[in-house]
């Protein structure tokens, strides 16, 4: 398309020396005025000997002056656009020649007629009316002009003016607004050798269609049908800034009876390597005789593509820099070069240009200026390229060209690595399609070029049946010291050259590599779909390099922490702009759901699938890092074994890879490992041999310690399996499909993460286990995650031991397991849990190899609590209480006292906070709140264990009822009843232990 502008002009130049020849004319007419006239063109003709279209008709231009108060100095002639001349018709006559007055007789191309008066002798003879003579011939241009005419009249003696010869240069030019030419005779002659004053009234001349000695036609009229307009503009020199003007317009016709419009199109490159960058020509060849072309659309053939790494190091040429509508040298920047351009036309032969990159607009984002400036001709046309969204196919249009004749119009895009197209991926024949429009008005041309073969080594060897898709994988962290930040992780992901392209990506992370959920602030949903996220919800950046051979281009963005996304408890948010040198063709955001894996408690984290298109520009990634660096969020494994990272990668053609990366961490020994742990049995009524008392055991571990890998809980004899409950246990294949039966459950657990901002919770299962005694038990945990640990039972003598030896390496602050009591609980007590007392065991294995054993007392809860109370200072209205109480020695301890009083107590809820004091021991209890309303005494938040306590009521935070001070009056002590209700911690475990009310019945002192 681009090659129709350039062809254009070259058009133009020809044409140009006709209107040299008519400014010739006008020069050879020197105006001597009468003095009171007013110097214009009074009437001016064009009329070709044939007006059809693309003939070479001759073309007499006819121009006649008013009386001039002064002679005409500057003549310019306008030809109408597509009306050209052809400079290479003939031969050309030298400078030398032409100043000498001698140009050949072969170098002709039109006659022109001065029609003037004459003056000798300071005006004592004349006016003499003379007619003078000549030739039009084709001059030798100069170095900056694309063409030149010069005319040569004779005059012969006539009365009392003596013959002469003048010698009149014309310049041609091309316009750059229509590719129309003009020509320009400037300084023309007042006098002529002899002393000979001229005063031009008319000039007439004729461009010779075909001259005599040339060796083809001159002019050519325009292929476009309709009013061609020829336009003179003439100053004198009395007035040489003020120029009269007239038009003279015929009609072309004819244009449907032009030979067939069958322009070809040609397709070159430097290689035929598949999947690689390379140069490109691209040519649309018109044969001689057609229509000029108006408009060019190439589309090159699927699979052939624009190539990223083409913008890479580039700028963009400015509208103001390429200036179309002057005829000023173009001033793009080097960098904005893409190629060349090269226009063989009939009227100049071979002309060179260049084409570069303009800058983008809303409606243009890919642009090609291509000028060509040699010979004083300016050529400058823009087209518009336009890639597929979908599959990237290159389509390319230069529209509203001008009407000059090519043969050939062909642009070269350079090639290397950073050449701007790049051959299809697979190997076959190929071909580009057009569609050219001529200004005839004839139905458009759809040439196709000839077949060209993408092969795979670009000598003709063929590809394989599919190509190798081999992507590697690096997880590159910030320092390996295990259970600490590392400081940040890089996923690295690498695609050999001319592999198949990347889709999907998925990695599993190393198991105990984790990411902190809790605290990170999240990228709502919406800012996520657009990349827009907050400052402080970035937690790394994302690198790229796309594009195919030896310089793909590289792209940078962040990458932000988002909320849930298809089915992970979190996600990445990567933000790529697609902004490469001045070309943006749009950011691309993609999202990872982060997924906890239930089997080890590793991350998965799964991309969208990964565009192959973008603006129309094809990705082909082949370097892609995904680098975490927000301090505080991971965590490297407490593991010193060596690990994998293991990426799951799909290609575009459906194909999968399983590259892994190792991964190690370091410095185990360096992590305490100080696990707590704790249990508690019993129940309400459930302590007694052969009863069903709950169990709770509890496990916590400070933040920064090895992570537990397996632990084993030993119980004491005094509590062993319900044979009942263990005939409820889930079959194994029932339980491996997490559809155990309610029945099979027998407690609930729950465990706690500082990554996690919410605790996992989930029931436990007996599950049969083929071949052994005892069933183990399942728990199914549920949360943010799920996640499913098994653990083995078997019996020893020192009582039932159970062990979870796969528990995933991740930092547990606390895990409770409790077992149901009650009716359908599933331990039974051997014998009373109240009657003496028992201990229990943990050994505790970290995945960092320390070890540890707990062993601590069993606590009961639900045993007898003994309490005592008296209560004095009744009759002096100020009643002191003191209550008593202590429980089993390894009882669970009190969480909740309920002390009921007698009607005739009533509690000062103002004066609870001074009025009651808790002691345990000798010592006051803090921290705990005391209420009293009415005649209830109320004491929570209990330290734990608290086993024993004193509680003591004084300083008016009691108010005897008007009774009970009348029978002290009366010198009885009546009999009061209080109720003691105590809650033990057990009652955590979702079973009740509140002791039934203990009614202590005492006589008051006085």
């Amino acid at each position: 398309m681009g090659d129709e502008p350039e062809t254009r002009r070259l058009a133009l130049n020809r044409t140009r020396p006709l209107a040299a020849f008519a400014a010739s004319i006008t020069t050879l007419l020197l105006v001597a005025a009468p003095a009171h006239a007013a110097f214009g063109v009074n009437t001016f003709t064009v009329n070709p000997s044939s007006g059809a279209a693309g003939a070479h008709p001759d073309v007499p231009i006819s121009i006649q002056f008013s009386d001039p108060q002064d002679q005409v100095k500057t003549l310019r002639l306008h030809l109408p656009p597509g009306l050209v001349g052809n400079p290479s018709a003939t031969a050309k006559c030298q400078q030398t020649s032409f100043d000498a007055g001698s140009c050949p007789s072969d170098t002709a191309v039109g006659t022109t007629s001065v029609s003037a008066d004459a003056f000798v002798l300071l005006g004592l003879i004349g006016p003499v009316p003379i007619t003078a003579s000549g030739k039009i011939y084709n001059v030798e241009p100069g170095p900056d002009e694309p063409a030149r005419l010069g005319a040569i009249v004779n005059s012969l003696p006539l009365g009392g003016i003596p013959g002469f010869t003048l010698k009149i240069p014309v310049e041609v030019a091309v316009r750059p607004t229509d590719y129309g030419l003009d020509t320009t005779i400037d300084e023309i002659p007042r006098t002529a050798p002899g002393g000979v004053s001229l005063n031009v009234k008319q000039m007439d001349i004729t461009l010779d269609g075909t001259p005599a000695g040339g060796s083809g036609p001159f002019m050519t009229n325009p292929t476009r049908c309709g009013a061609a307009t020829t336009t003179v503009d003439a100053a004198s020199y009395a007035a040489p800034a003020s120029f009269s003007s007239n038009s003279a317009t015929y009609n072309v016709t004819g244009c449907s009876s032009l030979p067939t419009f069958a322009p070809t199109l040609s397709v070159t490159r430097a290689s035929s390597r598949a999947d690689t960058p390379t140069a490109y020509t691209i040519a649309v060849n018109v044969p001689g005789g057609q229509s000029h072309v108006k408009r060019t659309e190439v589309v090159l053939p699927r699979g052939t593509t624009l190539s990223p790494p083409s913008a890479e190091g580039m700028s963009a040429c400015t509208d103001g820099q390429f200036a179309k509508a002057t005829a000023d040298t173009v001033a793009c920047p080097g960098n904005s070069e893409l190629g060349t351009v090269t226009i063989n036309t009939p009227l100049l032969g071979v002309l060179n240009g260049k084409v570069w990159l303009g800058t983008p607009t809303a409606d243009a984002p890919l642009r090609l200026f291509v000028g060509v400036q040699e010979h004083g001709l300016s050529i400058k046309v823009i087209g518009l390229v336009t890639p597929n969204p979908a599959d990237g196919q290159v389509t390319t249009v230069f529209d509203d060209l001008p009407q000059t004749p090519f043969t050939t119009f062909a642009l070269s895009f350079r090639g290397g690595d950073r050449a701007i197209l790049a051959n299809p991926v697979e190997c076959g024949s190929y071909t580009a399609t057009a569609r050219v429009t001529p200004w005839s008005g004839q139905p458009d041309a759809t040439p196709t070029s000839a077949p060209f073969p993408v092969d795979d080594d670009g000598a003709g060897g063929a590809c394989p049946a599919k190509r190798p898709f081999t992507p590697t994988l690096q997880a590159i962290p910030g320092n390996t010291q295990a259970g600490h930040d590392p400081g940040s992780l890089d996923l690295v992901v690498d695609r050999p050259d001319r592999d198949q392209r990347l889709k999907g990506l998925k990695f599993s992370l190393a198991p105990g590599l984790l990411g902190k959920v809790a605290g990170v602030p999240l990228c709502g949903n919406a800012d996520a779909a657009t990349g827009n996220c907050p400052a402080n919800s970035r937690v790394g950046t994302v690198t790229a390099a796309v594009g195919s051979g030896g310089a793909p281009t590289p792209l940078s963005g962040p990458v932000y922490f988002g909320g849930p996304y298809n089915g992970g408890i979190a996600s990445l948010i990567v933000v790529l702009p697609g902004k490469v040198g001045p070309l943006d063709v749009g950011t691309t955001v993609l999202r990872s759901a982060l997924k906890l894996r239930g089997t080890d408690g590793g991350i998965d984290v799964t991309s969208d699938d990964l565009p192959q298109f973008v603006g129309g520009i094809p990705t082909a990634i082949r370097h892609l890092s995904v680098k975490l660096d927000r301090p505080g969020m991971l965590l490297n494994p407490t593991s010193c074994a060596p690990l994998q990272v293991v990426g799951h990668f799909t290609s575009a053609e459906g194909d999968t890879a399983d590259p892994t990366a190792p991964f190690q961490a370091t410095g185990c020994e360096k992590l305490p490992f100080n696990p707590g742990f704790s249990a508690v049995a019993g129940g309400r009524g459930e302590t007694n041999q052969l009863r069903h008392p709950f169990l709770r055991t509890v496990i916590t571990q400070k933040e920064g310690e090895a992570a537990q890998k397996s632990v084993a809980v030993t119980l004491p004899p005094t509590i062993g399996p319900d044979l009942e409950a263990v005939g409820r246990a889930c079959p194994q294949a029932v339980a491996a499909t997490a559809t155990c039966p309610p029945s099979a459950k027998v407690g609930t657990a729950t465990a706690s993460s500082p990554l996690l901002p919410l605790p996992l919770a989930g029931p436990v299962y007996l599950v049969q286990i083929p071949g052994q005694a005892f069933p183990g038990v399942l728990l199914d945990l549920k949360g943010l995650l799920d996640l499913k640990l098994n653990g083995r039972v078997t019996g020893t003598q020192k009582g039932l031991v159970t062990v979870f030896d796969s528990v995933p390496d991740v930092p547990i602050g606390k895990f409770e397991l409790a077992f149901d009591g009650g009716p359908k609980g599933s331990l039974v007590a051997v014998r009373d849990l109240c009657a003496s007392t028992q201990k229990v065991s943990a050994a505790f294995t970290a995945h960092s190899g320390a070890t540890r054993t707990v062993t601590s007392p069993l606590l009961v809860s639900g045993c007898a609590t003994k309490a005592s109370l008296t209560l004095s200072g009744v009759k002096k209205k100020k009643p002191r209480l003191d209550l008593r109480t202590r429980g089993f020695p390894n009882s669970a301890g009190f969480e909740r006292l309920e002390l009921r009083m007698p009607r005739s107590l009533k509690g000062v809820s103002r004066k609870a906070k001074r009025g009651v004091r808790v002691l345990s021991g000798s010592k006051r209890v803090r921290g705990m709140k005391a209420t009293l309303r009415g005649s209830r005494l109320v004491l929570t938040g209990l330290p734990k264990d608290t086993q024993s306590l004193r509680v003591i009521v004084i300083g008016g935070a009691l108010k005897p009822a008007k009774s009970l001070l009348s029978a002290f009056q009366r010198h009885r002590k009546p009999r009061l009843t209080f109720k003691l209700l105590t809650r033990e911690a057990g009652e955590r475990s979702g079973t009740s232990t509140a002791a039934p009310a203990k009614a202590l019945t005492i006589r008051p002192r006085s």
